[in-house]
């Protein structure tokens, strides 16, 4: 049984649908110029029918002409202009009276009536459906293939029936008689070579601006994608891509395959594939969706400044954009220049679609960058959900210390959106003296509330200052517990200890512990040590100092995470004390220990992966080369998580002919790891040896980030022939 079978049937069925739709407009295309015969003769006062019909239609073929042609590039026309399938749509429309005019045409195809308007209709639903899956599945290039064919029907259909009704009625028309009545009865041109006509003109105007083949690679493009459209939904991702990419065969200006295999390879992290994709895409048809996601591909790669050529570039070519003039502020504030970000946000405030999102950013770049930027002396909290202007007011508000004057209420929604939610906890914190504690409690329920989940954090805390204001002390520490303990994160121990300050031993064991893991530095060594010592738990107390030991080993610094391990001399709980082992066991490794390593490594518990690194680095000092290129091959391959893995293989295949594929393996083991020291050490190292000087120094910019500076000195001089220049 096929999944989705509405989907596969409408997808399989789009060939016979384009064929439909395109006879069906040119069946209609003269239904406008029809409906001006009936207008301007079904009225008998009328004393210039002709006239009428003739300045109507004139005005009419003139505009089709120039929407064509203007579509075409031809001419640049914006004065007035309809969209194609707005023609389409009333002609179709037009065309159920009309085919019931026609009755004397149709009858000896179709005897019955009722059989006949069925059969009309049939054709009018297959054809506004097939539209409305290429509109809905924004297929570009089937919408550009409809459009050219609906103008150029209307036009070269409008023109040759005009000359049908010219050549057949105009001395009635002079007469100003009811030429409606037998607009389907002529004498002098029959309606068979209107019809045949209108098909030859039809053609004729697509011909003379594209190549007929170009539509035919045009249509085979839009069903291949369709296809790939099928199998994404259905999650069959390498079949889709297969498929888009047989799209992009027929026709490589083709947006919407580009657009569908970035996605693709966005969800796989593939991003330099990604980026090409709407590299290729901005090249062939650009737009503004289309900037701003190669802007934004540049960005996650870290390249802020490439990002900001991107947007710029875009700017040029859509100056009207807001979109563009507000991403623009967003990357120059990236790059820390105020007063272009300032800017630009300036500049899509201006324009109507951007303009609250635009004041928005104004504002947050104002707070980000402390520029003394006016807000209201008064909100309203009725539209605090509608955008986040209220909410970023309130923010400035804050840091400025300064009390805003608030109106209204805030909506009785369980389920808060953004807006709202930030709002509440910037009001919470601005009012936090004089607020209702009605309102506190809610706060705290509404955290509670799964559809808040995203908010919970920034609702509690907000909540617990408003508490602590109140004098409501014990509940608001009871609630910071609460959140620091449930997102692991120590960065709210710090409103604790602002209640306590420098008494961290009077806090419990399980803070002191959490204080030690999250919040004291590496640098910090002596309040480390204070605060450690005080922990009575002597359980709590070894595992504190195992976390620190493995953060120094983590940095790349063995000789500080041996010496905290030292001081565990004592028997713990066998979870601890494997730890212990463990990590003494990759400190081994690490300074050289191989007799430890080879002692102990047996009847430690480790990873296999940790195994196969253990041996492979034994088999390298027993000089069995054979056995530790198989064992480095594995940890390639097996856990790019593995930090030392991936570095000792990278080291073991560095004089290897072929470096550059060990050498990707580095840059693997960075998507997945992007902050870890080791790796970034080794990169550095090898991509400075290979000559890539800019891989290099992007590794050394984190790596300055990360380290302390005296560590990081130590790793330049460590290698002065790579990094002599490079600090």
């Amino acid at each position: 049984n096929a999944t989705l079978p509405l989907l596969h049937l409408s997808t399989n069925g789009l060939l016979a649908g384009i064929v439909v739709s395109l006879i069906f407009i040119i069946m209609v295309s003269h239904e406008i110029v029809a409906a001006f015969v009936t207008i301007t003769t079904k009225n008998l006062k009328s004393t210039r029918s002709l006239q009428h019909f003739l300045i109507l239609t004139s005005i009419y073929l003139l505009n089709v002409f120039l929407i064509f042609a203007s579509k075409m590039g031809i001419i640049e026309w914006s004065f007035f202009s309809v969209s194609p399938f707005f023609l389409i749509t009333v002609s179709g429309i037009l065309g159920i009276w009309g085919f019931i005019q026609r009755e004397e045409v149709h009858e000896n195809i179709l005897g019955d009536e009722p059989l006949r308007l069925y059969f009309f209709l049939s054709l009018t639903l297959v054809t506004f459906g097939t539209m409305t899956y290429f509109l809905s599945s924004a297929s570009d290039m089937m919408i550009d293939v409809f459009e050219d064919f609906i103008v150029a029907a209307h036009f070269g259909g409008g023109l040759i029936f005009t000359l049908y009704v010219i050549a057949n009625f105009a001395p009635m028309l002079a007469k100003n008689l009811s030429v409606y009545k037998i607009l389907y009865k002529p004498e002098t041109m029959p309606h068979f070579t209107f019809r045949l006509m209108a098909v030859i003109a039809t053609f004729a105007v697509l011909s003379w601006a594209v190549s007929w083949k170009t539509y035919l690679n045009q249509m085979a493009a839009s069903y291949y994608h369709a296809q790939g459209d099928l199998y994404l939904a259905k999650g069959e991702d390498s079949t889709a891509e297969t498929f888009y990419h047989k799209s992009i065969q027929f026709r490589n200006q083709n947006l919407h395959a580009h657009y569908a295999l970035a996605s693709i390879y966005a969800s796989k992290v593939e991003s330099i594939k990604e980026r090409k994709e709407y590299e290729k895409a901005v090249e062939w048809t650009p737009s503004v969706p289309l900037y701003l996601n190669l802007a934004r591909a540049y960005s996650h790669q870290g390249d802020v400044l490439e990002s900001a050529l991107t947007l710029d570039e875009g700017k040029r070519k859509f100056p009207k954009s807001g979109e563009l003039q507000n991403a623009v502020g967003l990357s120059f504030l990236k790059l820390k220049e105020a007063d272009s970000a300032l800017y630009f946000f300036q500049k899509a405030k201006g324009i109507n679609s951007t303009k609250n999102i635009a004041e928005t950013n104004l504002l947050a770049a104002s707070a980000s960058l402390k520029v003394n930027h006016p807000i209201d002396s008064a909100i309203s909290l009725g539209s605090a959900g509608s955008n986040g202007i209220i909410a970023n007011e309130l923010a400035i508000a804050n840091l400025r210390k300064d009390k805003m004057g608030t109106e209204g209420k805030f909506s009785n929604d369980t389920s808060l959106n953004i807006y709202e939610a930030v709002t509440l906890c910037n009001y919470l914190i601005n009012q936090k003296e004089t607020v209702d504690t009605t309102l506190i409690r809610s706060a705290i329920k509404l955290s509670r509330k799964e559809a808040n989940d995203p908010f919970a954090e920034q609702l509690l805390i907000s909540s617990a200052q408003a508490l602590y204001a109140h004098d409501m002390i014990k509940e608001a520490l009871q609630i910071v517990r609460e959140v620091s303990y449930a997102i692991g994160d120590g960065k709210y121990f710090s409103l604790v200890l602002k209640t306590k300050p420098d008494q961290t031993t009077s806090l419990p064991d399980d803070e002191k512990y959490y204080f030690c893991r999250y919040k004291i530095s590496f640098t910090d060594k002596l309040l480390f040590e204070k605060t450690v010592n005080a922990i009575a738990d002597h359980q709590l107390r070894a595992q504190a100092i195992i976390d620190r030991s493995k953060k120094w080993f983590a940095m790349d610094e063995s000789e500080e995470a041996a010496a905290l391990l030292g001081q565990l001399n004592t028997v713990y709980s066998r979870n601890i004390n494997q730890q212990v082992a463990n990590l003494k066991l990759m400190l081994a490794a690490e300074k050289g220990d191989w007799q430890y390593v080879q002692k102990y490594s047996p009847e430690t518990e480790i990873s296999f992966g940790q195994r196969i690194y253990f041996e492979a680095l034994l088999a390298t000092q027993n000089g069995n080369q054979k056995e530790a290129e198989q064992k480095f091959s594995y940890l390639e391959k097996a856990n790019n998580q593995f930090e030392e893995g991936v570095v000792a293989a990278a080291r073991f295949f560095a004089n290897d002919s072929n470096n550059l594929k060990h050498f990707s393996v580095l840059v693997e083991g960075l998507l997945a790891k992007p902050n870890s020291v080791k790796i970034l050490k080794q990169h550095a190292v090898m991509a400075a040896a290979l000559g890539f000087a800019d891989a290099a120094q992007d590794s050394l910019d984190k790596l300055r980030k990360i380290l302390p500076e005296a560590s990081f000195k130590k790793f330049l001089g460590e290698h002065p022939d790579y990094f002599g220049v490079m600090k």
